[in-house]
């Protein structure tokens, strides 16, 4: 076994809350399967048998009913973290620690995409990184995608990101509100990496590949909360150090080995002769007169990578808006991001006088009557679906009841929600066992439960 894979699911959903107020984040339904299906579906293309699950405490049970693991025919270790605790990924990491015994692959439970992971892999093993991120372009539809419920536009926040043209060494990966006027960069990085190229519209897809001896040191500086926000950022900057007065936890001297690349090994179809392999070879060479990669590194023990895709579907489904946007694109993109063109068990417009297409799922179950209209709209299990009723570019969940002539435009329902007749919303997000009365008129309405989000 090369890489242990990780899937992280033990967060909150804080810019969703609206929605997992009732459900664990990684059990939303996109495209009427549980979101974490996605990752764990990629994983599996991929050749991976296994995976290790981290939830929240609260949410084991709910996890362990949708059986997951039989969705996607794979051993699923799912360890749980305390919910009393705000943990972030760092120490999520940290808290499975021994059940990491090999290099390991971390992948976010929001994370949709029909990436080859073995692009990714082959970076890492070409380079016997210590770490190699995955990089995607900023999907602006997505990014401005409107949010059911608010009125106002998501703040949107960016990364800037330096890497070397030719390699995709990471010179710098922060936060943009990291940052004043100017980016700083020390002499003597650009005097051995003179073509940087800065990007402020890539988004970090969550996804790594990540040396055992990380972990270790991840164990070793308990200060180190997040992956993301303070892992990344401190390994990237000190891949440059070469002090030998750093002190015994210094990273640049916690890795004591570096691992060789074994050509046989993959993500499953690997080859050292790859496209990426010849490309870096011939440029280092042409640019430099180097003799071989060992060259470029200038003694550097530590060495992160950034692989930027360039093609296909990256998003990520961590906010209102952009959740609403994938589930209104899976129609569409199933077959590319799953790589099964046969979709989950759904029904079909049973009456000759509804009216839907391609562009809409139907779950299993479900009860459409006469004269409905369905437009670009995910459907869940088990709803019903009165006469007359109308749904454009809607999300609605499981066990769902729409009464007759209602109209629905750009909303969320979650699981067991009630819209009565005659209706009209618009922009809005309904919350769990909700109900709509008769007749009702909304607009960027958020309807929930307060009392769930009080605590004592």
């Amino acid at each position: 076994m090369e890489f242990q894979a990780v899937v992280m699911a033990a967060g909150r959903g804080s810019r969703m809350t609206e929605l997992t107020t009732g459900c664990p984040k990684c059990l939303l339904p996109v495209g009427n399967v549980p979101m974490i299906w996605y990752p764990l579906n990629l994983l599996k293309r991929n050749g991976f048998q296994e995976a290790i699950v981290i939830v929240p405490e609260m949410a084991k049970n709910e996890v362990s009913e949708a059986r997951i693991d039989t969705k996607v025919d794979m051993k699923l270790d799912i360890v749980t973290i305390p919910s009393s605790e705000d943990w972030g990924t760092a120490e999520s990491i940290r808290y499975i620690k021994d059940k990491i015994k090999v290099d390991v692959l971390i992948i976010s439970c929001d994370l949709i995409t029909d990436f080859e992971l073995h692009q990714l892999a082959d970076v890492y093993r070409t380079h016997s990184a210590s770490l190699a991120m995955l990089l995607a372009p900023v999907s602006l539809s997505l990014v401005n995608a409107p949010a059911p419920g608010q009125k106002g536009k998501h703040k949107r926040v960016r990364d800037i990101v330096g890497i070397e043209s030719h390699t995709g060494r990471l010179m710098f990966v922060n936060s943009e509100a990291d940052f004043e006027e100017n980016v700083p960069l020390r002499k003597f990085i650009l005097t051995r990496h003179p073509v940087v190229q800065v990007h402020s519209d890539l988004m970090d897809a969550h996804l790594y590949l990540m040396s055992k001896w990380l972990v270790d040191y991840l164990v070793e500086n308990e200060n180190i909360t997040t992956i993301k926000g303070e892992l990344l950022p401190s390994v990237v900057k000190k891949q440059f150090y070469h002090s030998k007065t750093e002190g015994k936890n210094d990273i640049t001297n916690m890795k004591a080995s570096v691992t060789s690349v074994d050509p046989k090994k993959d993500i499953h179809s690997h080859k050292k002769t790859g496209e990426w392999y010849d490309l870096l070879s011939e440029l280092s060479t042409r640019s430099n007169q180097w003799g071989s990669l060992d060259d470029c590194y200038h003694g550097d023990q530590v060495r992160c990578y950034g692989y930027i895709m360039k093609d296909g579907l990256c998003v990520r489904a961590n906010t209102l808006g952009s959740y609403a946007e994938v589930n209104r694109l899976i129609p569409k993109i199933w077959d590319s991001v799953t790589g099964n063109s046969e979709r989950p068990i759904s029904a079909s417009l049973s009456r000759s006088k509804s009216q839907g297409g391609d562009d809409s799922m139907i779950g299993e179950g479900t009860n459409i009557a006469d004269k409905v209209t369905i437009k670009k709209s995910i459907i869940g299990n088990h709803c019903q679906l009165k006469e007359k009723v109308k749904l454009l570019n809607c999300v609605i969940m499981d066990h769902v009841t729409v009464e007759e002539g209602s109209t629905l435009q750009s909303c969320i329902l979650c699981s067991n929600a009630f819209v009565g007749k005659g209706s009209e919303l618009k922009d809005c997000i309904v919350g769990q066992q909700q109900r709509v009365m008769d007749l009702s008129k909304l607009s960027n309405d958020v309807i929930l439960e307060i009392e769930k989000f009080i605590e004592i």
